[in-house]
């Protein structure tokens, strides 16, 4: 039996807050198998985003294990989490994140920066992504001369790439408006149709409507899972 992409058993996080210490996440226990579309919803400041970022290695929790792929990634030192996030994971933020003095097949090859991938073959892969987003005729332009929704498309070729294990996306469609949004919503299907394992955070139950599975997370806590 192979093992789940995503394994967290325990997971908890805190932040000092004065003497006192705030409890953002609660024994968290989530497996997730490859190819899934995962949603995690619930209200502002449950601690989707928190666990997010935990699972995307940006954030360590406070106690609890967490296995990726069959390897425990909090046994793992600085260098090798920041080898295993270029390599296994695509990011794609509500703010978009691109960089505005790079054009957008400039913005789209910002991973392999953090790779061995030689310069023709990120440029391969980059225009490969920017295809799958029907972006192709915009790929000269910087971040300025292009709409919302092509900027949040930039941002999910540039997560697809390098062709990462697992797509992280938080509140994908939070500046967006509601067609553009569905827009998005259909390119995060299509790639999960075709391999791609996503796990998304909203508090939209419009937009988790659009995964698989979704998670149900209130204080810090799994309160239900369909």
């Amino acid at each position: 039996m192979k093992p789940f992409l995503v394994e967290l058993t325990g997971i908890a996080k805190e932040y000092p807050v004065g003497n006192k210490k705030l409890r953002v996440l609660k024994n968290i226990r989530l497996s997730v198998e490859a190819h899934e579309f995962l949603c995690i919803t619930g209200p502002s400041g449950s601690g989707k985003s928190t666990l997010l970022n935990i699972i995307g290695c940006l954030e360590q929790p406070s106690k609890g294990n967490y296995t990726f792929d069959g390897m425990n990634v909090l046994g793992i030192d600085d260098t090798q989490l920041s080898r295993l996030r270029a390599r296994s994971f695509g990011f794609v933020f509500q703010t978009f994140n691109l960089v505005p003095s790079l054009n957008l097949v400039e913005n789209v090859e910002l991973p392999f920066l953090y790779s061995r991938e030689d310069s023709r073959c990120a440029r391969e892969k980059a225009l490969k992504a920017i295809e799958e987003v029907g972006l192709s005729d915009r790929r000269g332009h910087r971040p300025a001369e292009l709409s919302g929704g092509e900027m949040q498309r930039t941002a999910i070729a540039r997560a697809i790439a390098v062709n990462p294990k697992l797509m992280l996306a938080d509140e994908p469609t939070g500046n967006l408006d509601s067609l553009t949004g569905r827009k998005i919503l259909e390119i995060f299907q299509y790639l999960n149709r075709h391999g791609t394992t996503i796990i998304m955070v909203t508090h939209d139950q419009q937009v988790a409507r659009f995964a698989r599975r979704t998670l149900y997370i209130q204080d810090g806590e799994i309160a239900d899972s369909f």
